[in-house]
């Protein structure tokens, strides 16, 4: 029988094998030096193994992009919330019906799913990972506004008979959103690298899932009120935390496509 030939992978002088796809414009890197260019586009070839796994201002400046916006989306919806129901609505009568009112609560629940979507996108020419925990994430980012919907039908007059006895199943879909979505940036957190705010996003994670899962119970479950308090407090203090996280996260993540698209386009 004849000997099967074997096709050598090239190895750089530091060890490194040459990464099989070039990140900025998807070329065929088999057969090619891994301390070398692109033929295609010029791109580094160890640049395109870095960002395989490495870090984020390595990565392709597109896909920071949607991280950059995906966060400012999640961090600005519950803010353009606030100011709603605490100052447009109160201020204006004329615009303070149902209608209106769920209806500003729908499409700001809208732009948080977008925001969510963005922010678990996969990165481009890389192996994707993570899928379960990207769509599971992703589903429950419409949480809230499967619960803006079933507070509007409980509300309305014309619907009120038929769902003045449904329970409010739509906010258990809040429970696990703190731990999908914190321990998702805590993994981009990493490849910054910045250890701070990855252990800022572990603990808002556990905390935020230990006090909506409080919360939640709240609505089924008959409770002392210091202990409904408690989770009421401690939801409170967790979205806060959450906001600054997301600040922090949004600004590391603005750096690093800036730095990504000096380094690509230099």
């Amino acid at each position: 029988m004849d000997a099967v030939a074997l096709t050598a992978v090239p190895v750089s002088a530091a060890g490194t094998r040459a990464p099989p796809r070039c990140l900025r414009c998807n070329y065929d890197l088999h057969g090619l030096p891994a301390d070398g260019n692109c033929p295609e586009c010029g791109l580094s070839i160890a640049r395109s193994s870095d960002a395989a796994g490495g870090e984020l201002r390595h990565a392709p400046p597109g896909w920071l992009a949607s991280l950059s916006w995906g966060s400012r989306l999640v961090l600005l919806t519950p803010v353009l919330g606030y100011v709603y129901a605490a100052c447009v609505g109160l201020r204006l009568p004329w615009i303070n019906s149902l209608v209106v009112f769920f209806g500003v609560r729908a499409a700001l629940d809208v732009v948080f799913a977008a925001g969510i979507w963005l922010l678990t996108r996969p990165q481009p020419h890389r192996a994707v990972t993570h899928w379960t925990w990207r769509w599971a994430l992703r589903l429950l980012a419409l949480a809230p506004l499967a619960d803006t919907v079933t507070v509007y039908l409980r509300m309305d007059v014309r619907r009120s008979v038929l769902w003045r006895d449904q329970p409010d199943w739509a906010m258990l879909g809040l429970v696990p959103m703190p731990a999908l979505l914190f321990l998702h940036l805590r993994r981009l957190a990493l490849r910054v690298p910045a250890a701070r705010l990855a252990q800022h996003c572990a603990v808002v994670a556990t905390l935020g899932s230990a006090c909506f899962a409080g919360a939640g119970l709240s609505v089924f479950v008959r409770m002392r009120t210091d202990v409904e308090l408690a989770f009421g407090v401690g939801c409170v203090l967790t979205l806060l935390w959450a906001a600054f996280v997301m600040a922090w996260f949004a600004v590391v993540v603005h750096r690093a496509r800036r730095a990504s698209v000096a380094s690509w386009t230099g």
